[in-house]
């Protein structure tokens, strides 16, 4: 069984699971609490490799061809939505990060990135 993957629909609540059962690894296999001492070859990291979540594949421009596309249409939900974004070379981004605190941020960048990325 592969990692398990965060899909454009996964609600925050089901990411928080899926982090808390990856960290609950690491915990149970003894990753300690400094980040300094983890190493990319560390013991708990090898161990636990399989249960850290992946983020949703239309995201990753190496698995979406049309990443691009996509990106100008989250640009253009947010716009019209009132969160002035832009296009980057990564994708999209807000012209001013302080609007993410703004209230209902979060589930109209969701909808927006459901429409965007997984309208087709």
């Amino acid at each position: 069984m592969g990692r398990p993957r965060i899909r454009l629909d996964t609600t925050p609540d089901e990411v928080g699971r899926m982090y808390e059962a990856w960290l609950a690894c690491l915990k149970e296999n003894g990753a300690p609490n400094d980040k300094t001492k983890n190493k990319p070859d560390s013991a708990w990291i090898v161990k636990c490799q399989g249960k850290e979540p992946l983020p949703p594949a239309e995201l990753d421009p190496a698995r979406n061809p049309d990443f691009m596309d996509d990106s100008r249409a989250m640009v253009r939900c947010m716009n019209k939505h009132g969160f002035k974004s832009v296009l980057t070379e990564e994708g999209w981004g807000l012209e001013d990060g302080a609007t993410m605190y703004e209230p209902h941020y979060n589930k109209l960048m969701k909808d927006c990135q459901v429409e965007a990325f997984g309208g087709k």
